[in-house]
């Protein structure tokens, strides 16, 4: 899990985004579905109208690291045990889906 404030590129993309969010539940075409990642655009930042979610393994390049300490390690493991304790939930979101 990548920490907040990491700016990354996505697979077959070149724009630059910054993770704002982890772990968000968001409703599109009136599903709820999970992602690993919320972001904006690096450098503009958050723009409320433009929201982009995607998952670990759409991240092609990590351009930058964000901060993480104790509180932020803690966090991510207390996140990785409640995921898997709503593993059936929610419907993974798919970032192919959204391009359309």
């Amino acid at each position: 899990m990548k920490s907040l404030g990491t700016i990354v590129t996505l697979n077959n993309g070149t724009q630059k985004i910054m993770i704002i969010t982890r772990n968000v539940v968001t409703i599109i075409n009136e599903e709820e579905l999970l992602f690993d990642y919320g972001s904006c655009v690096y450098p503009t930042g958050i723009d409320p109208e433009k929201m982009y979610y995607f998952n670990e393994e759409d991240i092609d390049r990590v351009i930058f690291n964000g901060f993480s300490d104790e509180d932020d390690q803690i966090y991510q493991l207390q996140m990785k045990k409640g995921l898997t304790e709503i593993a059936g939930d929610y419907i993974k979101g798919d970032v192919k889906s959204l391009k359309k």
